[in-house]
């Protein structure tokens, strides 16, 4: 929520309560995509990372070039004018955003998860919110304020913490 007002300038209650609806049901979604997909890479070792990103990837391809070809029928505006005046641009844009954000993510995350115990992949997902933060603060060119880094800061702290509890200890020396 960081600084929710400011972005939201000239925007009705309704649009705002709809938008914040969505995100919520996003994050919900996005939360069982990651515990799926860990409990799938658990009990699959066998199954490479890779070509678990690849087959989501190729899958949200499908799904992706089948709501393109629905878009005309579902909505006011073609294509053509949704990719604005530099449609190469706009194409570009989005192979970078898909392998550099989406299949890559997917990649490093599903590698991790098959390399980390699952209550420590889970204390992970913490950092989807600070960089939720980081895009807030990119968004509005501006750096944090002092309640907000000592907000990140604790969420770092409990991570570690949570982390320590899952540390390996040495066995007591034997009587």
């Amino acid at each position: 929520m960081a600084n929710l007002a400011r972005l939201g300038a000239g925007t009705t209650g309704a649009h705002t309560a709809a938008g914040l609806g969505l995100s919520i049901l996003a994050l919900a979604c996005i939360t069982h995509f990651l515990v799926a997909n860990l409990l799938f890479l658990k009990a699959r070792p066998h199954v490479s990372p890779v070509a678990w990103a690849n087959a989501i990837g190729v899958s949200v391809l499908a799904i992706s070039l089948a709501a393109l070809a629905l878009r005309p029928a579902l909505l006011a505006t073609s294509f053509a004018q949704a990719m604005g005046p530099s449609p190469g641009r706009y194409v570009l844009g989005c192979a970078v955003l898909g392998f550099g954000s989406s299949w890559l993510g997917a990649v490093l995350w599903n590698r991790a998860n098959a390399r980390l115990p699952a209550a420590v992949a889970g204390q992970c997902i913490v950092f989807w919110p600070v960089s939720g933060l980081i895009f807030a603060f990119i968004v509005q060119r501006r750096l944090p304020g002092l309640m907000e880094i000592a907000g990140i800061a604790l969420v770092f702290a409990g991570i570690v913490w949570g982390l320590r509890a899952f540390a390996v200890r040495p066995a007591p020396p034997a009587v």
